[in-house]
C-alpha cells in the first residue's frame, strides 16, 4: 500500500480515537487531564529523541569506523537526514505520550495522579524512542529509494529514446 493511502488510513482512525468525547470532560485531552500535559510533553519529547539520537549516533559511528578500516578513508559525519528523523521521532513521541497514558488509565480504571501518569508516560516514551525511529527511518529510506528508482527510470527512458 502506498504512503498516501497509509496516511489516509491513519487519519481515519486517529481522529475518532482522540475524540471519544462521550466520557471526556473539557479539561482533558485524549483522556489525559490537562494538568499532566506539561510533564508528559517533556517526557515525550526528551526521551524518544535521546534514545533515537544515541542509537543512531552509535550505529553510525560504528559503521563509519568499520568502513574507514576497510577502505582506509576518513569516517563520515552524522547526516542531517538522520537528525531530522530523530526530531520526527521526538514529535511522534510527544503526541503519543500525551494520549496513551490517559487512554490506559481510562480503560483500566486507574486514578490519574502524578506517579501513574509519569510511569505510564515513561513507558510509552521509551517504547516510542526504541521502535519509532525504526518506522521513521524505514519511511525515509523508502522515500530515498523511490526517488532513486524514479531517477533511474527517467535516465533509462532518455537513453532508450536516444537509441531510437
Amino acid at each position: 500500500m502506498s504512503p498516501p493511502m497509509w496516511a489516509l488510513r491513519v487519519a481515519e482512525w486517529v481522529l475518532p480515537a482522540l475524540l471519544w468525547s462521550d466520557t471526556m470532560m473539557e479539561d482533558m485531552i485524549a483522556y489525559t487531564e490537562v494538568s499532566f500535559i506539561p510533564v508528559l510533553l517533556l517526557i515525550g519529547v526528551a526521551i524518544p529523541f535521546l534514545i533515537s539520537w544515541s542509537r543512531c549516533f552509535l550505529e553510525k559511528s560504528e559503521a563509519d569506523k568499520a568502513s574507514a578500516r576497510a577502505d582506509g578513508s576518513e569516517a563520515g559525519s552524522y547526516e542531517t537526514g538522520v537528525l531530522g528523523g530523530n526530531g520526527a521521532n521526538a514529535i511522534l513521541g510527544a503526541f503519543v505520550t500525551i494520549g496513551v497514558p490517559g487512554m490506559i488509565c481510562h480503560t483500566f480504571g486507574i486514578v490519574q495522579d502524578m506517579g501513574s501518569m509519569v510511569l505510564l508516560g515513561l513507558g510509552t516514551a521509551i517504547l516510542v524512542g526504541w521502535m519509532g525511529d525504526k518506522v521513521i527511518f524505514r519511511l525515509i529510506e523508502s522515500k530515498r529509494n523511490g526517488a532513486k528508482a524514479a531517477e533511474a527510470r527517467t535516465a533509462s527512458a532518455s537513453t532508450e529514446t536516444k537509441k531510437e
